[in-house]
C-alpha cells in the first residue's frame, strides 16, 4: 500500500508541477475529493479499484511534453481523452507520415541549436512520437512506417513486436523492439490493450 500511496503522491506533484494547478482541485477532478491527496500525504490508505481509477484520470489528462513519472506503470489514454493520440483526418497514413517528418524534421533544427533547452528537445522529440503513433478507425496504429521512422527503427523490428503480440509472447526485455512495444500501447494501439509495456 505504501509504494501505491508514493505512486500516487508522485504523480499528483508531477502534474501539478507541469500545469500550476492547485493540488486540491486536482485532487478534486482526479478523485471526487478535494482532501484525497492531503489524507495521503498523512498516510491514509487507498483501495486498489480507485487507486487504478485515479491513475488512469492522470494517464487520461496528462500534459503534453511533461514526462511521466519514472517508476510507475502508466496506462493507454482512453480513446477520446485530452491525452489520447489526436484522430488522423481520413485514416490517411500518408498524412500520419507526412505529419511525423515535419516534427522529425523540427526535431533536427532544434538539434542543431546548442541553446535549445532539453524541455524543447524532449516536448519535439514527444510530438514526433505522438504523430507517429495516431490510430487508425480499426485502433491499431495507422502508419507503421511513420512510427519506424520516429524511432528510427527499421521496419522488421515493428513487423517482429507485432508476431511477438500476436503469439502472445511476452513484451521484449529491452532495445528497439522494447520502444516499439511501449509506444504502441502508450499509444492505446488496441492490439496491446492491458499487456505490460
Amino acid at each position: 500500500m505504501t509504494d501505491v500511496r508514493q505512486n500516487l503522491i508522485a504523480l499528483f506533484d508531477a502534474y501539478t508541477s507541469a500545469t500550476g494547478a492547485a493540488q486540491s482541485s486536482v485532487s478534486l477532478y482526479a478523485s471526487g475529493s478535494g482532501a484525497l491527496l492531503q489524507r495521503l500525504r498523512n498516510g491514509a490508505g487507498i483501495t486498489v479499484r480507485r487507486s487504478e481509477r485515479i491513475v488512469q484520470w492522470f494517464s487520461n489528462h496528462w500534459p503534453d511534453g511533461h514526462p511521466w513519472p519514472p517508476g510507475i506503470e502508466r496506462p493507454a489514454p482512453a480513446p477520446g481523452s485530452p491525452a489520447a493520440a489526436p484522430p488522423v483526418p481520413d485514416a490517411d497514413p500518408s498524412a500520419v507520415l507526412a505529419e511525423t517528418r515535419e516534427r522529425l524534421a523540427r526535431l533536427d533544427r532544434l538539434l542543431d541549436d546548442p541553446d535549445t533547452p532539453a524541455d524543447d528537445l524532449q516536448a519535439a522529440l514527444d510530438g514526433a512520437v505522438r504523430a507517429a503513433t495516431a490510430l487508425g478507425p480499426d485502433g491499431e496504429v495507422l502508419s507503421p512506417r511513420a512510427l519506424c521512422e520516429a524511432l528510427k527503427v527499421p521496419r522488421h523490428v515493428y513487423d517482429g513486436v507485432a508476431r511477438r503480440q500476436r503469439e502472445g509472447r511476452p513484451p521484449p526485455g529491452r532495445g528497439k523492439a522494447r520502444a516499439v512495444w511501449a509506444c504502441l500501447r502508450n499509444a492505446g494501439d488496441v492490439r496491446f490493450a492491458g499487456r505490460a509495456a
